[in-house]
């Protein structure tokens, strides 16, 4: 339990500290005025079974005689109403502590998934290559969610109705210990073998809920990521009975939890029950003195009114705890796992390009895979030039590309700028100089104008930039004249309003927005016609003039008029030189042209 207390607490800023001394102390003062209650209760019933206790008594003859009351039953009348006011003020005070505790349990909700979701953001793209997307939304949208609800809140409520549990039992010691001694040894020893029962089975249901709630949100993610497919095979029965199944044993796990922790409560009911009639009938076959008994007996009955549902609390959070410990474990480590990994806000900027981008005998291999993607590579792009990779498929393009947009880290060798090696300081800077079209475009569910400004509020996009990058792109006369509001036009999700074709050339748009030095384009233009294709290529050599173009090929007669390049095979640069340099000295090339040139 400790542990998991200070994982809690390491997730936490020092603002959040500071709340969390605030709402403690709000519990330390809520404890006390629920004691204040309780002991309220018993000099109105011992005056109520014997009003003689006021000549009596030293300090109730003292309030009565201050008070100037003339009678017994006045001074009776005023007590009581002072012990209402005592329980209806302790109430409005409980009411304010839990709302203290929710607004900082929610506002730490908010913390948390913003911190979860910045934590991922801002790590290197290899570790996106081998985490499933779905998961990666589950845990910022729902387990984030999860962490609150099933560990802060229960965590919290532990720590809240612990100290007042244990304040009200303090104060019951000091009426009677031994009768305090017995009730609460009831107490802890029922719950402390019920959780010791049922523990083991808590934590095995938090494991499966996790496993399942993953499954639901990639079947659903699957089914719609992939809807075409699915209505042309018919899977949609498939991936329902899929989801079904997960959500299931999904909600089997939270019935499970639900009732485990309401069990003690009717249990520990019946024992309390059980005791004070065993006590009440002891106390009267003994016949013992009401007077002397009753007040204690009153006390003691409505501390226990108030100890039960505290108790129930405590031990309904720490079950929860317990069932949701695999979320707050799995968190924690992908929060304090990236603690190196943060919005940083300054950076190195020493990058200039004006003579050439150079590989040196750059290697790569991807995690968990066995070989090399890429082997000791060398190759040298001189500014203002038009070079080009091609291969077969697995060559090793696409990951050339992704080192040289600084996307992968090369296990050994180095990328250089003029002579400046790219590291993690100065990459920002180097991807500032950057414009990059993907093989798959991805767009949002905006407008057009959003999806070439790419990330910016529309508020600070810049049109003359929009409207320039799509006339080059060869998509501004489609937009202007086509679509009813122009640039403002919603394209839907992932632009399925649009063809292939168009949502390529906003992709091309948006690597152009910027005016970038350097141009990659990864198969860019593999969705367009023959008749597109060259429209949009020769309007790209236009922009090119005083930019340098790299271009993954799929189409041979793209490159012809490359000043470069480059054929790579299992990872290595096998030839470079120009299209009939190439063509003339390697075969590997031949063969290519031969079979791509025409696709």
């Amino acid at each position: 339990m400790r542990s998991r207390y200070e994982k809690l607490i390491t997730l936490f800023t020092g603002r959040g500290r500071k709340q969390f001394i605030v709402l403690f102390s709000a519990v330390i003062v809520m404890g006390l005025i629920q004691i204040l209650g309780v002991g309220s209760i018993i000099p109105f019933v011992s005056l109520l079974v014997n009003p003689e206790l006021v000549e009596r008594r030293s300090e109730l003859k003292w309030f009565y005689e201050a008070g100037g009351f003339s009678d017994v039953e006045s001074f009776i009348f005023v007590i009581g109403v002072g012990v209402l006011i005592v329980l209806v003020l302790g109430n409005a005070f409980s009411a304010f502590t839990i709302w203290l505790i929710a607004k900082f349990t929610w506002g730490n909700q908010v913390y948390l998934s913003s911190r979860l979701l910045q934590n991922y953001i801002q790590r290197p793209y290899e570790f996106f290559i081998g985490r499933n997307s779905s998961d990666i939304s589950k845990n910022v949208l729902f387990e984030s969610m999860q962490l609150t609800q099933g560990v802060l809140v229960p965590a919290i409520n532990i720590l809240a109705f612990g100290i007042t549990g244990a304040l009200i039992i303090g104060f019951l010691f000091w009426l009677n210990p031994l009768l305090t001694l017995i009730t609460t040894c009831v107490f802890v020893i029922s719950y402390l073998v019920i959780y010791l029962f049922i523990r083991r089975p808590l934590d095995r249901l938090g494991g499966v809920r996790l496993t399942a709630n993953s499954e639901r949100f990639r079947s659903v993610h699957e089914a719609f990521g992939s809807i075409k497919e699915v209505k042309i095979l018919n899977r949609e029965h498939s991936f329902v009975r899929r989801y079904e199944g997960a959500a299931r044993v999904f909600g089997r796990t939270l019935i499970s939890q639900q009732v485990l922790a309401l069990l003690p409560r009717y249990v520990i009911e019946t024992a309390l029950f059980s005791m004070l009639m065993s006590v009440l009938l002891y106390m009267l076959y003994i016949d013992v003195q009401m007077e002397n008994f009753l007040p204690m007996a009153s006390a003691f009955a409505f501390a226990g009114y108030r100890l039960l549902p505290i108790m129930q609390r405590v031990f309904s959070a720490a079950n929860a705890l317990r069932f949701n410990s695999s979320v707050l474990d799995s968190l924690h480590s992908d929060m304090i796992g990236a603690a190196d990994v943060g919005v940083q806000t300054e950076y190195r900027d020493d990058v200039n390009f004006r003579d050439e981008i150079c590989v040196e005998g750059v290697s790569y291999q991807y995690p968990e895979s066995v070989g090399l993607a890429l082997k000791e590579i060398d190759l040298a792009i001189p500014r203002g030039s038009f070079v080009a990779l091609v291969g077969e498929t697995g060559s090793g393009k696409t990951t050339l590309a992704d080192i040289l947009l600084g996307l992968l880290a090369p296990k050994s060798g180095r990328l250089l700028v003029d002579g400046v090696e790219l590291d993690g300081e100065n990459m920002r800077a180097w991807r500032s100089k950057l414009g990059y079209v993907p093989q798959n475009i991805y767009l949002v569910d905006n407008s057009v104008a959003a999806n070439i400004a790419f990330g910016i509020p529309e508020q600070d996009i810049d049109w003359m930039a929009v409207e320039r990058a799509a006339k080059t792109a060869n998509i501004h006369d489609f937009v202007a004249d086509q679509l009813v509001d122009g640039y403002r036009t919603i394209v839907g999700e992932r632009g399925v309003k649009l063809s292939g074709g168009q949502r390529q050339r906003i992709g091309i748009a948006r690597a152009l927005y910027h005016n970038p030095e350097v141009l990659i384009l990864d198969e860019a233009t593999n969705a367009l016609d023959s008749v597109t294709e060259e429209s949009v290529h020769l309007a790209m050599m236009q922009a090119a003039e005083e930019k340098t173009v790299l271009v993954i090929a799929h189409r041979f007669e793209t490159i012809r008029n490359c000043d470069r390049i480059f054929v790579l095979d299992a990872g290595a640069v096998i030839a470079s030189g120009t299209y009939t340099e190439l063509f003339e000295s390697s075969s590997k090339f031949r063969n290519l042209a031969n079979n791509l040139s025409a696709g």
